[in-house]
């Protein structure tokens, strides 16, 4: 067989699609080495400033930290002209990018993993003599963006019933283009640590073994409002220690580091950006986290109980809906609420235990390498 050379394209418009393409890729590597070289790509250039404050900062910013703006631009961004305009915008300032990627690289076949890039993949893709084969990977597990449903003839991969159904029904897409598979994780996430496994783990990471361990978690930009979360879980007479990803956020980082040493008797650990949250989702006991796809599920596939306490508009209102009508998570924007909740959980065994129950009965498991088995066989031919 003739030696795949697989681009995995994506955007820096949240952790979601950067995790699924890092996941993918390598993965690939570890499983098909000979046969494979991966290429994972962002178009957004360093010189290309308009398109990486739109595309990257302004989804950040609006997402993140303006709530009402961004609900209109999510709802505005749903008429079919303003998906011909961004379709346009992208092609005119990434459709070069692109296309030089594809030919320097001799790719041999793409892997969409944001919607912005499915039409300017195609265009590419005819640039040349013989067409690259595509397929698209929706990263919104429940509730997808009508952006994902353009080009009906390319191949979609969705994580749900859900979101199979509504790409046909609501958007009419070919039932024979769409395939369910389980989610994009690192297969680390697959592994439930022992119980001395995790006891060993919590030494090294410097926490108690015998206390209740609280992860704030909101992936690589860190946990909107956090501190305040923090601080109020703090100001309980609750024994329980600690632990918060700040992922770039230094101000948050900074601001966490000067409520631990507010409160000197209680452990508290601020990390920054780190490749070991396996590692502390498995030492975890809750976890409060924000509803990005990414985090909810590697809490859920390690039988974590969930508190969300806020999620972006649209996109992950799925992911909240699916915890709390399964019974193994709760959603409150209310910091009473939330510490009200943390506390009955830790004083509740049998609440605690039945929350495990339920995650056992959903059988979460990990489709990477069976997306990635159906990447490589798949072909415009076939």
């Amino acid at each position: 067989m003739k030696k795949q050379r697989i681009a995995f394209l994506y955007l820096n418009t949240g952790g979601g699609h950067i995790s699924a393409a890092k996941a993918l890729a390598s993965r690939a590597v570890e499983l098909y080495g000979k046969d494979v070289e991966v290429f994972p790509f962002n178009p957004v250039l360093r010189k290309d400033h308009l398109a990486r404050f739109l595309l990257q900062e302004g989804y950040r910013i609006s997402s993140l930290k303006i709530e009402k703006f961004w609900i209109f631009i999510y709802e505005f961004n749903r008429l079919k002209c303003m998906q011909k305009f961004w379709e346009l915008f992208v092609q005119a300032f990434l459709g070069r990018n692109l296309r030089r990627f594809l030919r320097d690289n001799e790719i041999t076949k793409i892997v969409v993993l944001h919607f912005l890039l499915i039409t300017p993949a195609l265009r590419a893709s005819y640039s040349f003599t013989r067409r690259i084969p595509i397929v698209t990977v929706v990263t919104d597990p429940f509730t997808a963006h009508n952006f994902w449903q353009t080009q009906p003839q390319i191949e979609k991969i969705v994580f749900s019933e859900r979101a199979r159904r509504e790409a046909v029904q609501l958007y009419g897409a070919r039932e024979e283009n769409i395939h369910v598979f389980p989610v994009i994780l690192k297969k680390d996430f697959g592994t439930i640590l022992s119980g001395e496994e995790r006891r060993r783990k919590r030494e090294e990471l410097g926490f108690s073994t015998d206390k209740r361990l609280i992860l704030f978690a909101g992936g690589g930009e860190g946990y909107p409002r956090g501190e305040m979360y923090v601080g109020a879980l703090l100001n309980t007479h609750l024994d329980v220690e600690i632990a918060v990803v700040c992922g770039h956020d230094e101000l948050q980082r900074w601001a966490i580091q000067t409520l631990a040493k507010l409160h000197k008797k209680r452990k508290v650990v601020a990390f920054g950006f780190i490749d070991f949250m396996f590692d502390l989702m498995n030492i975890a006991d809750i976890v409060v986290s924000k509803g990005g796809p990414a985090t909810i599920l590697e809490a859920l596939i390690l039988k974590k109980p969930l508190i969300v306490t806020q999620y972006v508009y649209g996109q992950e209102k799925g992911n909240v809906e699916f915890l709390v009508h399964n019974g193994v998570g709760f959603y409150t924007t209310r910091v009473r609420k939330m510490v009200s909740t943390v506390t009955s959980l830790c004083a509740n065994p049998q609440s605690y235990a039945g929350i495990q129950k339920r995650l056992n009965k959903l059988h979460i498991e990990i489709g990477t390498d069976q997306i990635l088995d159906f990447i490589i066989n798949y072909s415009t031919q076939g």
